[in-house]
């Protein structure tokens, strides 16, 4: 499939979802879609279907050129991981480290930190998928010094250490309301 057939299967993913439309001369798209905004496609992987979910992590100036932050990045996993826990299909996720390329977000092994707690928590209320599997290139590994036994560490320590919360229990991060002990949570007041 050539990127003609990518764009005008992405346009259509993202007819209803809200857009700001930039305005000036730009190389590249002229629409901005809210940060996390998320995009389920079925693609080839040989002779079989399989989903591919498409995450806005990043935003293009004049140039083309991307560019996020650790916040932008946050705020767009979390996004993608309620996507998956609500649209998705309970399969493998498999996730490259997101923003260190195109995103220019440096020090991959803080960013694949920051996906492993970011997973972890979004599991704390929902059983969304059945693996996550994140993967880099093997020169990633060399080049930037990533150690992957100190990343099996983190990984083990955040499902060690972080509680699972039974589904009525508040968010933790989520205030709670004195009087009538309901969590408030965005949209709930």
């Amino acid at each position: 499939a050539d990127y003609r057939e990518l764009d005008a299967a992405l346009a259509s993913k993202l007819s209803n979802v809200p857009f700001v439309d930039l305005q000036g001369t730009r190389v590249g798209k002229h629409r901005q879609y809210p940060m996390g905004t998320t995009v389920q496609m079925q693609v080839k992987n040989g002779s079989d279907l399989t989903d591919a979910y498409l995450v806005a992590i990043a935003r293009m100036n004049e140039h083309g050129t991307a560019k996020t932050t650790a916040e932008e990045l946050k705020e767009a996993l979390a996004q993608l991981w309620l996507y998956v826990s609500e649209r998705g299909t309970k399969s493998v996720l498999v996730i490259p480290v997101l923003g260190s390329r195109f995103g220019r977000l440096p020090r991959r092994e803080v960013i694949i930190q920051e996906m492993i707690k970011s997973f972890v928590a979004a599991c704390t209320q929902s059983n969304f998928c059945e693996r996550l599997v994140i993967v880099m290139h093997g020169n990633d590994v060399v080049e930037h010094g990533i150690k992957l036994d100190q990343l099996g560490d983190y990984l083990r320590h955040v499902c060690q250490y972080t509680e699972f919360s039974p589904p009525q229990a508040p968010i933790y991060g989520t205030a709670v309301l004195e009087e009538t002990g309901v969590a408030a949570r965005p949209g709930n007041g």
